[in-house]
């Protein structure tokens, strides 16, 4: 515990009314991060206004603001909600067919049948060696062009509206004019290339102190 302020947190952690067992539990501010037992069970230190992540692989990511509620009660359930199982994208590669290769003979009129160390319907191998050649010959490998995704969209696939409103304490009718005010800070790139919810979870918090002193 970082002071007289905090206090430790106990609760559980279920999918469908059934424990999950190691589950992350992070308070980001305090550098603290508990596992879930057996039983879905944790236990972790906070103070007010901590954030709360809930993590597990195969489930979606949940976070809670420590208020004062919170603190007098010590003790939460949540639920984990399991994330949709996507169907992996099957690549069939075209195999590649090697054409017969005719090779027509080409014959000489000789006058004499005396052998002068020529080969008579010879094999044009330069021909031959050059169409082998662009059979063979590997396809360059594709640009793969990274689609941008906006500032808006980035938020809105991590979190619902509902649950930053209530967490960045924010009227719904203040909504798009901050993510407007998010999206002009440069910051933002930096926050859509990391792909960490945490991360963007403080930026917005942030975002909306600075946001709410402007408008006050």
């Amino acid at each position: 515990m970082s002071n007289a302020q905090s206090v430790l947190l106990k609760g559980k952690v279920l999918q469908d009314n059934v424990p999950i067992a190691n589950v992350e539990v992070i308070n980001k501010q305090l550098n603290n991060v508990s596992l879930t037992n057996v039983l879905g069970e944790f236990e972790i230190p906070i103070e007010r206004e901590n954030n709360l992540a809930f993590f597990k692989n195969g489930y979606d990511f949940q976070a809670i603001i420590v208020d004062d509620e919170l603190l007098e009660i010590k003790y939460h359930t949540i639920q984990l909600v399991k994330k949709e199982q996507l169907i992996e994208e099957v690549v069939v590669k075209k195999q590649t067919t090697i054409p017969i290769i005719k090779v027509e003979r080409q014959y000489q009129e000789r006058k004499f049948a005396i052998p002068d160390g020529s080969i008579q319907n010879g094999v044009d191998f330069v021909q031959v060696f050059k169409l082998l050649s662009k059979i063979f010959k590997k396809d360059k490998p594709k640009e793969v062009k990274k689609e941008w995704v906006s500032f808006h969209t980035y938020v809105n696939f991590n979190f619902t509206d509902a649950f930053l409103l209530q967490s960045l304490e924010l009227k719904g009718t203040q909504w798009n004019d901050f993510i407007t005010y998010c999206d002009f800070d440069p910051e933002k790139t930096s926050i859509i290339e990391q792909e960490n919810k945490m991360i963007l979870l403080d930026f917005l918090i942030k975002k909306a102190k600075e946001f709410k002193e402007k408008n006050n």
